[in-house]
């Protein structure tokens, strides 16, 4: 198996990685993310209508901002024409956290709103809303290897059609305890691509299954973070892009190694 595409634009967030411009530096670099977890703003999506957004929950807003970030360069009415996978090891553990307590009360109280974004598809739901959003739509999940998955996921539909781009997203939440026991995410993370058919100009990433071990973070608090969240399994990846030299990167795929070969083509 070997897919090749294009890479149009990259979006962050997480806690000292707002947005890919403040990013990318730190990435050539590894300088430290100082931002700690607790100071990190959840900002309600502009995108969606008064009601949606006072509705969407921290995962959510956390995606938003990733895929705001990836579109920032694009023309106003992109979002409504892209094909979205959206990739979440975990989901919104807030929202199940809410409605576990909720059924251990001996008088069993559920909204309609908590049932609403407890499904695995409520982030792709709200960005379908929020840009009257008709394309193809795949949420998706692999615990430590959501990230290869949703890539590969996005690679094989621009393989099936490639004159539609692709936003893909991947995101996590630290969980609340007792959650936190059996999913330990410390930090929040969010990274969107914007893929499109390989070109001659950008960045080609090549994708192939390999087997062997993943590629890690040659900094020690980097690697930390890598490890803490199964979105930012995407670090070693976005550092390669960083640097803007070609590299071949290793990811934890569902079942073996994801490599991914990238390549920046002249302008």
């Amino acid at each position: 198996m070997n897919l090749t595409i294009g890479l149009r634009d990259i979006g962050i967030s997480a806690p000292g990685l707002e947005n890919w411009d403040s990013a990318r530096s730190r990435l050539r670099s590894l300088l430290p993310a100082h931002a700690e977890p607790a100071e990190f703003h959840y900002a309600p999506p502009e995108q969606l209508p008064r009601n949606e957004r006072r509705r969407a929950t921290r995962i959510t807003r956390l995606a938003f901002a990733a895929c705001a970030d990836a579109l920032r360069n694009q023309p106003a009415d992109t979002a409504s024409l892209l094909r979205t996978v959206f990739a979440t090891c975990s989901g919104d553990m807030d929202t199940l956290d809410g409605i576990c307590r909720a059924l251990a009360q001996p008088e069993i109280a559920l909204s309609p709103l908590q049932f609403h974004n407890s499904v695995h598809n409520a982030t792709a739901g709200y960005w379908s809303i929020a840009g009257g959003v008709r394309c193809a739509s795949t949420s998706i999940s692999a615990f430590d290897g959501t990230f290869a998955a949703g890539l590969l996921e996005a690679a094989t539909q621009l393989a099936d059609a490639p004159a539609q781009p692709v936003l893909m997203v991947c995101y996590d939440i630290p969980p609340p305890q007792p959650l936190q026991q059996g999913r330990p995410v410390t930090r929040p993370f969010a990274l969107a691509l914007l893929l499109e058919a390989a070109t001659s100009t950008g960045w080609q990433m090549t994708l192939s299954a390999q087997t062997g071990t993943e590629t890690p973070l040659p900094e020690p608090a980097w690697e930390q973070l890598r490890l803490d969240n199964a979105a930012a399994r995407s670090l070693p990846l976005l550092r390669q892009l960083a640097l803007g030299t070609a590299g071949s990167i290793d990811l934890p795929g569902a079942s073996g190694i994801l490599r991914v070969d990238c390549t920046p083509q002249p302008a």
